[in-house]
C-alpha cells in the first residue's frame, strides 16, 4: 500500500487534476484505490497553491459520481444477466442487504461515500434493485460532496497549519465543526427515511 500511494501521489504531482480524475474515477467504479488520502494529500497541496481547492472539488466530485454512475449502469442494465435473482436469494445475508438497501436507500448511498468499498457494492446493489438513477445519483452526489469536501478541507488545513502548532486549536475546533455538521446532516436524512420506505 505504501508503494502505491507514494506512485499515486508521484502522479498526483505529475499530472495534478488529471490523476485525481483518474484515481477518483476508478476507486468509485471498482477499484480500491486510497482515493480519500490522495484528496487529503491534494489538498495539502491546494494550500501551498499547488493546486487550486475549488477546481479539485469539481473535478474529484465529478469524477467520483461518474465513476459510481458507471457501476450502477453495470448491473441495472446487465446485472441479472451475470448474476440470477435465485442465485443471489441462497444468501441470508445478500437478503438482508437487499432489505436495508430498499428500505434506507438515500440513507445508504449518502452514508456509503465515506466508506470506500461498502460504496462500491451498494452502487451495485442499487443498479440491481433497480433504485431510480435520480435518487441514487442526487444522493450520490450529496455523499460524495460531503466526502470530498471533507478531506480536502482536512488537507487544506494541515498543510496551512504544520509549520504552526499553537494554532492547533483552531484546527481542531474546525473539524468538530465539520464533524458536527455531517452528523446533523446524517441525522436529518435517517428522520427522513423512518417514516417511509425509500
Amino acid at each position: 500500500m505504501d508503494v502505491l500511494l507514494a506512485t499515486l501521489l508521484s502522479y498526483l504531482l505529475l499530472y495534478k487534476y488529471v490523476a485525481i480524475v483518474v484515481v477518483i474515477f476508478l476507486s468509485g467504479l471498482i477499484l480500491p484505490l486510497p482515493s480519500n488520502t490522495l484528496l487529503l494529500a491534494a489538498g495539502s497541496f491546494a494550500s501551498q497553491h499547488y493546486l487550486h481547492i475549488e477546481l479539485l472539488f469539481f473535478t474529484a466530485l465529478c469524477a467520483n459520481v461518474l465513476g459510481d454512475s458507471v457501476g450502477y449502469a453495470l448491473t441495472r442494465f446487465w446485472g441479472t444477466r451475470i448474476i440470477t435473482d435465485a442465485y443471489l436469494k441462497r444468501f441470508s445475508a445478500f437478503v438482508r442487504i437487499e432489505q436495508f438497501i430498499r428500505q434506507h436507500a438515500r440513507l445508504t448511498i449518502v452514508i456509503t461515500r465515506f466508506l470506500g468499498i461498502p460504496g462500491v457494492v451498494v452502487n451495485f446493489m442499487s443498479g440491481l434493485l433497480k433504485i431510480p438513477f435520480r435518487r441514487f445519483v442526487v444522493y450520490d452526489l450529496i455523499g460524495n460532496a460531503l466526502d470530498i469536501a471533507l478531506f480536502l478541507f482536512i488537507g487544506f488545513v494541515l498543510g496551512v497549519y504544520t509549520e504552526n502548532i499553537s494554532d492547533m486549536t483552531q484546527l481542531i475546533g474546525w473539524l468538530v465543526v465539520v464533524v458536527l455538521l455531517i452528523f446533523l446532516i446524517v441525522k436529518f436524512f435517517l428522520r427522513k427515511n423512518t417514516p417511509h420506505t425509500s
